[in-house]
This record gives structure tokens, sequence and C-alpha cells, in this order.
């Protein structure tokens, strides 16, 4: 859960969708393939007190993000809003994956506060184009 990672690590969202009902519909499909109401974020795992942690560039990289844009925002801003990340590596995700719970069903309100966490989409400094 959120606990264990630094209050100031980066979170990236990939891509550039800002839009509460599209989100809404992605998290209704990701219901509907059996993960749950959860929305896939990406985390600097090796930020702490004592360490910078991954450039923005590395983090890309590590979370193999293939989208040309991404969005950031850090572990306390979407704590404060009430949003925990919780450490998901099945499926051979990157050990930056994490997954966000939603309430079920997901409400628009609760979409738009967590889009709001994040800062407007900015170019992904791989330009996207990561080996998979």
């Amino acid at each position: 859960m959120t606990s264990g990672l630094y209050p100031d690590a980066t979170v990236i969202r990939a891509g550039k969708i800002r839009d509460a009902e599209i989100l809404g519909v992605r998290v209704e499909n990701a219901v509907r393939d059996g993960y749950g109401p959860v929305v896939s974020v990406f985390c600097d795992v090796d930020r702490s007190a004592s360490a910078s942690g991954m450039t923005l560039f590395e983090l890309c990289i590590v979370s193999r993000i293939p989208h040309s844009t991404v969005q950031l925002t850090t572990v306390s801003r979407l704590a404060e809003q009430g949003f925990e990340l919780e450490l998901d590596t099945t499926d051979g995700q990157a050990r930056t994956h994490h997954q966000v719970t939603m309430t079920w069903p997901v409400e628009q309100s609760e979409l738009a506060r967590f889009v709001a966490c994040f800062d407007e989409p900015i170019l992904n400094p791989t330009g996207g184009k990561v080996p998979q």
C-alpha cells in the first residue's frame, strides 16, 4: 500500500486521458476483465529520504510506458485525496506498477478528483517507444 512509498515519489499515469467519463469506461473494462475497479499507475519505488530515485526518463523506461505522453503527480498528492497505491507486479508487470482501487460502482466525482491529482500531460521523454 501507499504507506511504504516515499511521499514525494513521482507517480505516472500513462497517456493523455483526463476525461472522467472515458476513465470510467476504462475502470468498467478492468472490472469486466477481472481486475476490479482499478486504474494503473507507475511509481518511483527507488525514491526515499536518502535516495533521489529515478529520473523521469528512467521511470518511463523501467515502467515500459509505450504512450507518447504521461501525466505526473506524487504519492502525497494522491494520498491527500484519499487514493492509495497498491503494488501489482502480476502478469509480468514492471516493479513500478501499482493499482489505485476506486469505489464500485465508480462515481464520476471520484474519477474527476483522481484526474485532478495529476498535472497536464507532457511528452514521455522516451518518446513512448519502449521495448516490451
